[in-house]
Formats: C-alpha cells, structure tokens, sequence
C-alpha cells in the first residue's frame, strides 16, 4: 500500500490458541479516512487455518483495514453470522513471529503486541490466496483476490 496505513501499527487484541487482530493505524487520521468506507463482502473459500490472514467485521458490508492471523485452526468463523469471514492470504514468512506475540493483555487498544518491555520490528510476509473464477463456457481464470 502507497498510504502507508500498517506502518507502525499493533497487534491490539491477541488471544492464545485464537487470533492476533491488527489494522489500525497509528496516525489517527489514517483511520477516520476508512471509517465510512468499506470493502464489499465475499464468500469463503479456504477454511481459516492456522497462519491465514483475514479481515476482521462487525457485520455484513463493514470489512475496512482492521484484519487477524489465526493462531489455531478456526473453521467455525467459515460460517459464522451465516456468512464468515473469507481468508484472503497466508503467513508465508514469519511465523515465528506470529507465535511469540503476547496474548497476556487479551482485548486491548493499547497496542500490546509483543511481550512486555520487549519491541520487536518484524517483517511478516502474505502471499495472496488465489481463486479460481468460472469464466463460463468451462473456462477458468486465476484473481490474486480483493486490493485494500
């Protein structure tokens, strides 16, 4: 992304054996710039496995910059509220870094992220899941799935 949004954000809610959501930015402004826009929903399609990213709702049509990891095999959020929440891409590098972060505080807007009196900048890497699109008449293209 060219904005920059996630540069310097945290990791405020980590529960062991759950999620590390993150997607808030640490320039307040950035995120009053996303707060009446959103990305349309869509269908999932890859279960939400251990190390896949997807983005965080509240409800239908309110998917934004707040995304999570799952930290263990989560195939109930597949259908949760009758629609779930749709992978999008994968922890490719990084996982050691994705299990070390800190879940002692549970629910926080404090950013706590790492474990405490400990910063650590990492770099986690995604790689976009693929989907295959019907294209009618038997044919079948490959969309590198939704842009934020």
């Amino acid at each position: 992304m060219t904005t920059k949004h996630f540069d310097d954000s945290r990791f405020f809610r980590v529960i062991k054996n759950f999620v590390a959501q993150f997607g808030l930015s640490g320039d307040p402004k950035a995120n009053e710039a996303w707060d009446h826009r959103c990305l349309a929903d869509e269908p999932v399609k890859h279960s939400n496995m251990r190390g896949t990213l997807t983005f965080a709702r509240g409800d239908s049509g309110t998917r934004s910059t707040q995304m999570f990891i799952n930290l263990a095999d989560n195939k109930m959020l597949d259908t949760m509220d009758g629609f779930g929440f749709p992978p999008v891409a994968e922890v490719m590098s990084g996982p050691a870094v994705v299990d070390s972060l800190y879940s002692g505080y549970g629910e926080s807007s404090h950013g706590a992220d790492l474990s405490p009196g400990r910063k650590v900048r990492a770099k986690i890497r995604f790689e976009r899941r693929a989907k295959s699109i019907s294209t009618g008449a038997g044919r079948t293209s490959t969309s590198s799935g939704p842009r934020a």
